[in-house]
């Protein structure tokens, strides 16, 4: 508790860094999936490519807002202290290397 503020702050940028690597890796990936599919159905070229990018940017937002932070709160909150001393290990380590 005495590194309350680092934990949180490291917390803060891991939850940024993960969401911006989902974006950049799965939103192309799934916005690419989408493209054949979609054209299939007779759209224009510029609509296909913006409806998938719509798609595929509601689909992984939605996702990682589920799983990456409803979820791990919710096993938080409902089992504290077991996930205090799986999480706080790799947390502290982050924090140390990032924070030189």
């Amino acid at each position: 508790m005495e590194h309350a503020t680092l934990m949180l702050a490291t917390s803060q940028l891991g939850i940024t860094v993960c969401s911006l690597v989902i974006l950049n890796v799965s939103e192309p990936a799934i916005h690419h999936l989408l493209e054949h599919p979609l054209a299939l159905t007779g759209l224009t070229p510029e609509l296909v490519a913006g409806t998938a990018f719509v798609v595929a940017l509601v689909l992984v937002t939605f996702l990682h807002v589920v799983f990456g932070e409803m979820v791990p709160k919710n096993i938080a909150f409902s089992i504290p202290d077991r996930a205090a001393l799986v999480l706080v290990p790799p947390l502290v380590f982050v924090a140390r290397v990032v924070g030189r």
